[in-house]
């Protein structure tokens, strides 16, 4: 009778702990999905943001990348644009890969994100495929810019109305004409 009793009370237990059982072993699966890209670094830390700082691996005649990607990762889901810093001759065009990971397979419940693009200074967005799932958890969009002088191009991701996860993640990629 003693043993039985001390069953039941072990598996009492156990139910009870299923919930937090589970939390953390999503807690690591997506912790494993969501890891800084290699050579990264934080930029700022009130806010998660991390750039890298891979140099010149990209050249073209009329730009070159100084800086690889942008990544921000405030809430559950990550954004990266590619470049990040860009010095460009005038007139160059430049293509930009704007990469949304998402924690939670798509159509999600608040499934109203969205991915603004707003373009300053001498920047000015060229061409825009309006992006598209390419997986269950990935968004991509590609665009293409023109500088004629200095500017910014500043990307927001925002997460769908009500979602918990996270409010916007931001990334600003520079372009510097000289």
């Amino acid at each position: 009778m003693d043993r039985g009793l001390v069953a039941v009370i072990v598996l009492g237990i156990v139910v009870a702990l299923l919930p937090l059982i589970v939390h953390a072993i999503d807690s690591l699966y997506t912790a494993q999905q969501t890891q800084p890209l290699r050579g990264t670094a934080t930029v700022s830390s009130a806010t998660r943001v991390e750039t890298s700082l891979s140099t010149t691996e990209s050249t073209s005649s009329s730009y070159r990348v100084v800086e690889e990607q942008a990544v921000s990762h405030q809430g559950a889901d990550t954004l990266i644009v590619s470049p990040a810093k860009v010095i460009a001759s005038p007139g160059a065009r430049i293509p930009i890969t704007i990469e949304v990971l998402f924690r939670h397979t798509q159509p999600c419940p608040y499934s109203s994100w969205d991915v603004k693009i707003v373009a300053s200074g001498g920047v000015k967005i060229v061409s825009d495929d309006g992006g598209k799932l390419v997986g269950p958890r990935t968004f991509v969009r590609h665009v293409v810019v023109e500088a004629d002088s200095s500017g910014k191009l500043v990307v927001t991701y925002l997460y769908g109305a009500g979602c918990p996860y996270g409010t916007e993640e931001q990334v600003t990629v520079d372009i510097e004409v000289g």
